[in-house]
Formats: structure tokens, C-alpha cells, sequence
């Protein structure tokens, strides 16, 4: 008899909703909002932003890029954002290449991060956040259970 359970997609939606709240709480723990918000008159984010399309997709992108900047810059290498009225497609292929260059999650189609939202944006901004908080000296560590008596 097989293993009953939920089908490994239905993780999906769950890991989606966690994914960002983990990508904000990361980027808290940088300061952000002094380092990086306020340096570009932004306000903080809300997980729901990196998840879904805003209102300025084209705001929602430099947002995305200049966080990509930043981060790398934490992590001792060098991207300078574009400005906001770049080509979106051209910059995707360039975010994708310093990616690379860097050792960073970077193996799919620069569509999937024009738009500045989305499960592979994500994973490019955890993988950032980790390599940062490394650089920083912090660093998690799985729970440990004490045995029940």
C-alpha cells in the first residue's frame, strides 16, 4: 500500500505563503528599513509585494533590482541598479548574469524575474539574505529537541 499523504503540491501554496515572510524577516535582521528603505525613500515591504503584482509592476521591478544591489554589495560583489525606466528584459539578463558570476540561484528564464515578483524572485532574494547574514556573522541552526521522559 502506498504512503498516504498530501501530494507534494499541495505544499506548494503553504511554502508560498511562509517563503516571503521569511525573505522580510531576513532582510530585518539586516536593517533594512535604515540600510536599504530609507537610503531610497521606500517604504518597508510587505511579504504580500514580493509574492504578487503591484499597482507600477515597473516600481515593483527597480525595487527588486535595487534589493538585488544591495545584497550583493553586503556580500562584497558589485551590481549597480538600473534606473527605473530600464529595459526590464535587459535587465533581468544582466541580474541573472552578476548571479551567476556569483555563485547565486540563476538557472532559469529572465522572464521569470522581470516582473519583480514570484517564487524564483524569492530564491534569488533568500539565497542573497543568507549569504549576507553568513557575512555577518549570523547563522541558523536546526532546533534542538530535548527527549521527552
Amino acid at each position: 500500500m502506498a504512503e498516504e499523504g498530501p501530494p507534494p503540491e499541495a505544499a506548494q501554496p503553504a511554502m508560498a505563503l511562509v517563503y516571503p515572510e521569511d525573505v522580510v524577516d531576513k532582510l530585518k535582521m539586516l536593517d533594512y528599513e535604515q540600510q536599504f528603505c530609507k537610503h531610497l525613500g521606500l517604504k518597508p515591504l510587505h511579504p504580500i509585494f514580493l509574492m504578487s503584482p503591484s499597482a507600477s509592476p515597473s516600481e515593483q521591478f527597480f525595487t527588486f533590482t535595487n534589493l538585488v544591489s544591495w545584497l550583493l554589495s553586503l556580500n562584497g560583489q558589485r551590481f549597480e541598479p538600473p534606473d527605473q525606466f530600464a529595459d526590464p528584459n535587459a535587465t533581468a539578463v544582466n541580474v541573472l548574469d552578476v548571479l551567476r558570476a556569483g555563485g547565486f540561484p540563476s538557472d532559469f528564464p529572465p522572464n521569470k524575474i522581470r516582473t519583480g515578483f514570484g517564487d524564483m524572485v524569492c530564491v534569488i532574494l533568500d539565497a542573497l539574505l543568507d549569504s549576507a547574514l553568513q557575512q555577518k556573522g549570523i547563522a541558523f541552526s536546526p532546533p534542538v529537541h530535548e527527549p521527552v521522559d
